[in-house]
């Protein structure tokens, strides 16, 4: 067997209103190169934005995925060398976790002979990752709305129009992903729940019919946005200058601390400005990367 290499993208979910079901790909992307070796155990090394990281083994979650697939394909993980290089920041909301296990099914099945399905790759990896939201757009891109049932999930991918673009800042701190699913309350009111739900569906349908400029009247959430937004510095106050300075929408990424913003074409430089200084204020630093929404998810190409 050839090696081969295999791209996945970052992926911004709940965007809102879509606590655990709505997700989309970010043109930010993980990239895996597997070489099968005739010998020994192989090889594997991580780069992250460029910087070697040294995983110890009970925080690399690629080997479980990567048998994973190797049980879909039913077959046994042979030796290979594996270099994974990210663009995609880590413990910061963007799906990092969820484009490695994609990437790892993805990797497991090849090296055994069988090209998974991205739809494969996206139902394993959301058992994995114990949610769907990140797992199925980084295996099939664009937006995802995903409904879990008992372990069963029914999602439909919808294309976005070109004409907006997404700003994403990401303050110098990190939110425990674990931490931030303990602050969720356990019930909310009926009220609440409509309120979300119906901003919900009207963001997909916004999205998908390209009237960016609507998105202002439906990006607001009272089910995980009001306890998720206090372990982000100055969220209340980021979010209402991004929209005074023209984003079309703002919400968390994931479980934080990144702030997604879709931005009108051109804008990005005058919203970032805003942001970037209320988070000095608040005594944070940050970066910003700016981007479109991937319209692919997985991709698998022999070296």
């Amino acid at each position: 067997m050839t090696g081969f290499e295999i791209r996945v993208p970052a992926t911004v979910a709940n965007m809102g209103p879509g606590f655990d079901f709505l997700g989309m790909g970010a043109g930010v992307y993980l990239s895996m190169k597997v070489s099968p070796v005739s010998s020994g155990e192989g090889s594997f090394s991580f780069l992250i934005r460029g910087n070697r990281i040294d995983l110890p083994p009970e925080k690399n979650i690629l080997p479980e995925a990567l048998r994973r697939g190797a049980a879909l394909a039913g077959g046994t993980l042979p030796a290979a060398d594996i270099i994974v290089e990210s663009g995609i920041p880590l413990k910061k909301g963007l799906g990092s976790s969820a484009a490695a296990r994609v990437a790892g099914v993805a990797a497991g099945g090849m090296l055994c002979g069988k090209k998974i399905s991205p739809e494969e790759a996206a139902s394993e990896a959301a058992a994995l990752e114990g949610h769907p939201d990140n797992a199925f757009p980084a295996a099939l891109g664009s937006l995802v709305v995903c409904a879990r049932d008992e372990g069963r999930v029914t999602y439909c991918r919808v294309g976005i129009p070109s004409g907006v673009s997404l700003l994403i800042g990401i303050p110098d701190t990190e939110v425990d992903t674990g931490a931030a699913r303990a602050a969720m309350p356990g019930e909310v009111s009926l009220p609440d729940a409509v309120y979300s739900a119906s901003r919900a569906a009207m963001l997909v349908l916004f999205l998908s019919r390209g009237e960016f400029s609507r998105l202002p009247e439906v990006m607001s959430d009272r089910v995980h946005e009001p306890c998720r937004g206090r372990f982000i510095p100055a969220y209340g106050e980021i979010r209402e200058r991004a929209l005074a300075s023209g984003a079309w929408g703002v919400a968390i990424s994931g479980s934080g601390p990144s702030v997604l913003c879709f931005v009108p074409p051109g804008r990005g430089a005058e919203i970032e400005a805003a942001m970037k200084e209320t988070w000095e204020r608040a005594g944070t630093g940050s970066e910003f990367i700016e981007t479109s929404v991937s319209g692919t998810g997985v991709e698998i190409r022999e070296l």
